[in-house]
């Protein structure tokens, strides 16, 4: 959207607002309908759902749906995990019990790190100007319906990773009207830098262990 110089501030959030009416989660009411209806569009026409997503208008509905996709993804982790541990022996109620107390600490400390990464990459790329608020709700659609995909077993994770980065790159570049290449840096550059950090770890942590040996 092109900004006038004489365009008042107020008639532009109305005009966005106008044209930005989803997703169903928000437009519909929180519901279980509404909830199905947003994943599905998250999941399966990521560019049409971004392109229709508000960008304000609080944070607490895409936060809600957030939270609900990913503890439904966690249980379902910890559910398989028990499962599989029952079958081969191996089921520790002690490491459970502590993983599920744990989760929601880490899901709400993950989010919110992540967040502030994104932004910031976002800041440095010089794509967030549309603000924090509008990077929150793409992460917060996008990990809530990602999520879900865990439900799928044995191949659940291998299909959340790939397509959780394919959704958040497309959605950052509709709601940032930014292109498709800086959004991709803004998410791939935090993943290489952890992967090369990893390796650069593990390969210390190996030579160590030799030289000491």
């Amino acid at each position: 959207m092109t900004e006038e110089p004489w365009e008042d501030p107020a008639d532009e959030h109305m005009q966005d607002t106008a044209e930005r009416s989803g997703p169903a989660w928000e437009g519909d009411g929180a519901s279980p309908t509404s909830f199905l209806e947003t994943l599905k569009s998250v999941l399966l026409a990521p560019t049409l759902m971004f392109q229709s997503m508000r960008r304000e208008g609080g944070v607490g509905s895409p936060l809600l749906f957030g939270l609900i996709g990913s503890g439904i993804g966690a249980l379902a982790g910890l559910v398989y995990q028990v499962v599989i541990g029952m079958l081969t022996g191996t089921l520790a109620f002690a490491e459970f019990a502590v993983q599920l107390v744990a989760a929601p600490f880490a899901l709400v400390a993950f989010f919110f790190v992540n967040l502030g990464i994104r932004q910031l990459m976002l800041m440095v790329l010089g794509g967030g100007q549309r603000g924090i608020e509008t990077t929150l709700r793409v992460q917060a659609y996008c990990t809530g319906s990602i999520s879900i995909l865990v439900l799928i077993p044995f191949c659940g994770n291998l299909l959340a990773i790939p397509w959780g980065i394919v959704c958040e790159i497309i959605g950052l570049s509709e709601a940032h009207e930014i292109s498709r290449g800086k959004a991709a840096l803004a998410v791939l550059i935090p993943i290489a830098l952890c992967c090369l950090g990893f390796s650069v770890i593990v390969a210390s942590t190996g030579m160590l262990a030799q030289y000491l040996s």
